[in-house]
């Protein structure tokens, strides 16, 4: 069911990864500042009953698009979204995958398919929405990084390099952007209680 209602003072906020943990929070709080929503995920189910939540929460209009960001399809649609939504603000990149393991044990093709979330998604979502913001003069990305964007953890080579890279490329989009009205933020919580680690470990070392 989609609740009518009028025209958003904010803008629309496109949030990737927001059917659970940081994402959805995001969302939730992105709706209570105003924000007309479009919510991207892998599992439409998640997302339908994300949409339903914060509709009745908040009144604003909310729109969904299951996409996998790991497959050029999925990325290359919610590109399009980026060029063509009218009213785009913001856009919040937490969509992020992990591959942990040693380099003798871990799975190659899961880390492919994660670089292609921690790094191209964010990268090429982070470009379209820059070239549309400096267009316009206005607009904000956030980039969810992770704190291990700092260490070198074992069993994390390519997880802690994949923030890094995060980390360095908002800087300097930044750095390139901020003269033209563009916010561009970057996140980098330390451990956090979802689906993300489920039962495993946080790839930092004990305190």
């Amino acid at each position: 069911m989609m609740v009518e209602t009028g025209k958003s003072q904010q803008g629309t906020a496109i949030v990737t990864g927001a059917s659970s943990g940081i994402g959805a929070v995001y969302a939730n709080r992105l709706a209570n500042r105003g924000f007309d929503l479009i919510l991207v995920a892998r599992r439409l189910d998640r997302l339908e009953a994300a949409a339903d939540r914060i509709r009745g929460m908040s009144g604003r209009r909310v729109d969904i698009v299951a996409a996998d960001l790991a497959n050029e399809d999925g990325i290359r649609r919610v590109e399009e979204i980026v060029r063509d939504t009218p009213d785009l603000g913001l856009i919040a990149n937490v969509a992020g995958a992990g591959a942990l393991g040693t380099a003798s044990l871990v799975d190659p093709t899961a880390v492919e398919a994660m670089l292609k979330v921690n790094i191209l998604a964010l990268t090429r979502l982070s470009l379209a929405a820059a070239r549309r913001f400096t267009s316009i003069k206005s607009g904000t990305i956030i980039n969810i990084g992770s704190i291990v964007a700092l260490m070198a953890a074992p069993g994390a080579g390519a997880y802690c390099g994949s923030k890094s890279y995060v980390l360095y490329f908002s800087r300097a989009l930044q750095a390139e952007v901020g003269s033209h009205g563009v916010t561009v933020q970057v996140v980098m919580p330390g451990p956090v209680h979802s689906e993300f680690f489920g039962e495993r470990p946080p790839p930092f070392p004990p305190e």
